[in-house]
Order: C-alpha cells, then sequence, then structure tokens
C-alpha cells in the first residue's frame, strides 16, 4: 500500500506547468488535485530553508451573499451600538471587487479627492481574476489572470502604463454589486 508522499509522486505532472507570476510574491497556475499533492509533498520533502510552498489557495466556486452581509459581519450592530457608519476608512478588502464610481469611495470625475484613483494609490490595483473581455457582444473569459507589471523590469513603459491601466479597470469594477 502506497503512502501519501509515493501517491503525490506517481501523480507527477505529465506536462510541463508555467507559473504567472501576478505579484512579487504570489504565483498562479492551474494544477490539478494530484498535481499539486504532488508539489506540496515535494516541498515538504525539503530541508527547511530550502521550501518555497509558504500558502496554496484552491479557487473554489464562489457565489454572492450580498443579502445578509452586514448582520453576517456585525456592521449593524456597530452602526447601532457605536454610530459607526464608515468615516475615515481608507482601506478595506472586499472579496469581489470595489466599484470605483461607488459613491462611498468619492466622485470619480475628481480624481485627486477620490480614494481609490488618487496619485497616491493610482498605480497599486491589481487584478487576481482572470479579465473577461467582450468581443462582438460576448463575454470571454481570459486563461489566466493578468501579469505582474513589476515582474519584467525591461518593460516598455508603454506597455507597462497599459498593463497598469488594465489592472485597474479589471480591480475596480464589481460585477456582483457589493460596491
Amino acid at each position: 500500500m502506497k503512502d501519501a508522499k509515493q501517491e503525490a509522486e506517481s501523480a507527477a505532472p505529465r506536462e510541463p506547468r508555467v507559473p504567472l507570476r501576478i505579484a512579487k510574491t504570489y504565483c498562479w497556475c492551474l494544477l490539478s488535485d494530484n498535481e499539486w499533492r504532488y508539489l506540496v509533498a515535494a516541498d515538504e520533502a525539503l530541508p527547511m530553508r530550502d521550501r518555497a510552498i509558504c500558502r496554496l489557495w484552491p479557487d473554489f466556486p464562489a457565489t454572492a451573499l450580498t443579502d445578509h452581509l452586514a448582520s453576517a459581519i456585525k456592521a449593524d450592530a456597530a452602526l447601532r451600538s457605536f454610530d459607526a457608519a464608515g468615516e475615515s476608512i481608507t482601506w478595506a478588502v472586499i472579496d469581489s471587487g470595489v466599484q470605483a464610481d461607488h459613491l462611498h469611495v468619492g466622485n470619480a470625475g475628481a480624481p485627486l479627492r477620490h480614494l481609490l484613483q488618487s496619485t497616491e494609490v493610482a498605480e497599486l490595483h491589481r487584478s487576481f481574476i482572470n479579465p473577461v473581455e467582450g468581443r462582438n457582444g460576448v463575454s470571454i473569459e481570459a486563461s489566466q489572470p493578468l501579469a505582474d507589471p513589476a515582474a519584467d523590469p525591461t518593460m516598455d513603459p508603454k506597455a507597462r502604463d497599459q498593463l497598469i491601466e488594465q489592472h485597474r479597470r479589471c480591480a475596480l469594477t464589481d460585477d456582483f454589486g457589493h460596491g
């Protein structure tokens, strides 16, 4: 009977996988269950100083649950108890995206006063989803996330600016309506 490591080794990937670097310390790659198990087992066999995998995040199917979100995170209780309406919050993690034209993040027509489009943060937005493009009225999902604009220091500045703009456009659009 094989142990978990032997099973993982026998399930080694048959074709080479090239991960896409999407940020300084994050890579994206489509792997089967057997392939990621193989990678984890191979990494665990190395001495601690040589290990490379810190965490794997599975890409589970997601559904929007906005109808009970405020009560689920106790935002309604904070609002009633502390009169906490969210003023002066300048950063948040939002699961499905941020809608740049939402009234809570500022006036999109005044970029210098807009929380998400001001010059201090305009180039920091990154999208980790596969962007959806419209072609002839049909939405087509890209096969992988956008590349990291900082990955290639020799990248043409105009191409880098276009890639950052594409990241910003994807990151500042919320198709699920959370805002």
